[in-house]
């Protein structure tokens, strides 16, 4: 329920200060670390923490190579 609400909002609000991508890019981060935690809970502990870790990595390559 909150994600949906907050997608509905920050799309909203992404659409009035024109920041669409770097918005969306952040909550398809959010869902992604948000699906590794689940997988986290069946597979280990450690296994989602070194899986974010290169995610966020990789995102923050991307952006730098978007711009």
């Amino acid at each position: 329920m909150f994600f949906i609400l907050g997608f509905i909002v920050i799309a909203i609000l992404a659409i009035y200060v024109n920041v669409l991508i770097y918005l969306f890019a952040v909550l398809a981060i959010l869902v992604i670390v948000s699906l590794i935690g689940l997988l986290g809970m069946i597979f280990g502990e450690y296994l989602p923490y070194i899986l974010i870790g290169i995610l966020v990595i990789l995102f923050i390559r991307w952006i730098f190579r978007a711009r």
